[in-house]
């Protein structure tokens, strides 16, 4: 598990029905890491997650992959995902990450 408060932990965004968030998924489970899921279609209207492309995985304000988007809430699709080492060295990168025991 990595170390850090609530706050540092990974925020996957994605949209209902985006072709890359499942695989998006599988590869943060392969890599073991402890990841909140958010779904843009369940946020409120003018919420800083809408303006991300599908799927992006977030620790803070810092874009572990996917992208911002300027289109106030229109959301786009990620397509190159990393594979899961390039996730965790990514996570690792940013912050104290370790994989859960």
């Amino acid at each position: 598990m990595h170390k850090g408060d609530s706050s540092s932990k990974p925020i996957l965004i994605y949209f209902e029905g985006c072709p890359n968030a499942a695989e998006a998924k599988r590869r943060l489970q392969d890599a073991r890491i402890d990841f909140l899921d958010e779904k843009q279609d369940s946020l409120p209207k003018g919420h800083p997650h809408l303006d991300y492309s599908s799927p992006t995985l977030l620790v803070g304000d810092q874009i572990i992959f996917g992208a911002k988007t300027t289109g106030g809430g229109a959301s786009g699709c990620s397509l190159d995902l990393p594979e899961s080492n390039e996730i965790l060295e990514r996570l690792n990168s940013v912050l104290d990450f370790r994989r859960r025991s």
